[in-house]
């Protein structure tokens, strides 16, 4: 008993290192040019600027829209970059708080779970240079958001009454994703999938399946839609917010 103590005693000393680590790369990295375009919007927006109006942001509105208001809100008027370098980090220690929860619900093994947290703190995609915790970017934060997504998404299935509001929550969270960044819209597919297989291996004849899947859609559809809602205000000008999220991209990679 004493030697698991021990042995948990280093894994948590290992796993602040990295910690600590993963935060001392955040605030020190050098500045990215990427960073000039996701703080200046936020910047932009913390001053009454108009997103894709006003000026050009060639990304999905969350990111800016969450950093400038909170500049505003807090009446922030410098060290803009320093702080979004900040809220990136605390974006990676939420991921890795749900991935320990996940994975100690999953495993039921409190060692097993605070491992696969430390790897993914040491993880080089994440911290290392270009890393998603080095750079304040919308990189980490759809990360976040997938990871809470798919958390609730999996507890909302492991009773065998199925909680159809956590369903629809993972649906906002998901879509608090695709709304930071556009490529997350293709997270769509597996969580429906595994919604489908769900109640494919059901064997419980008294169960009205279609029913328990046509509910489940509706309820995820409603936390896609009302997680993406906000994006529509910015779809009054279409031209504009197509050529900075699809047709910019399209031609810089035609280009290239």
């Amino acid at each position: 008993m004493n030697n698991e103590n021990f042995k948990l005693g280093i894994l948590i000393l290992i796993l602040l290192f990295a910690t600590l680590g993963s935060f001392a790369i955040s605030m020190t990295t050098d500045v990215m040019r990427d960073e000039q375009m996701y703080i200046a919007a936020s910047v932009l927006i913390a001053q009454g600027e108009e997103l894709y109006k006003d000026f050009s942001y060639l990304q999905m509105p969350y990111l800016p829209i969450f950093l400038g208001n909170f500049y505003h809100f807090l009446g922030i008027e410098s060290y803009y970059l320093i702080i979004g370098k900040l809220i990136n980090w605390l974006f990676l220690l939420i991921t890795s708080l749900v991935l320990f929860v996940l994975a100690k619900r999953v495993l039921n093994d409190r060692f097993l779970a605070l491992g696969i947290t430390t790897l993914f703190l040491f993880n080089i995609t994440i911290i290392g240079a270009p890393g998603a915790a080095g750079y304040a970017t919308n990189t980490l934060a759809p990360v976040t958001f997938s990871f809470i997504s798919f958390y609730l998404f999996y507890i909302s299935f492991l009773e065998n009454q199925i909680k159809y509001f956590g369903i629809t929550i993972a649906g906002i969270f998901l879509a608090l994703a695709i709304g930071t960044r556009l490529t997350y819209v293709t997270a769509v597919i597996p969580f429906v999938a595994i919604m489908v297989y769900y109640f494919a291996i059901k064997k419980d004849p008294a169960s009205d399946i279609r029913k328990r899947i046509a509910i489940s859609f509706f309820c995820y559809s409603v936390g896609l839609t009302a997680g993406l809602l906000p994006v529509l205000l910015f779809i009054s000008d279409i031209d504009s917010f197509i050529f900075n999220n699809l047709r910019f991209h399209h031609v810089t990679t035609e280009w290239r």
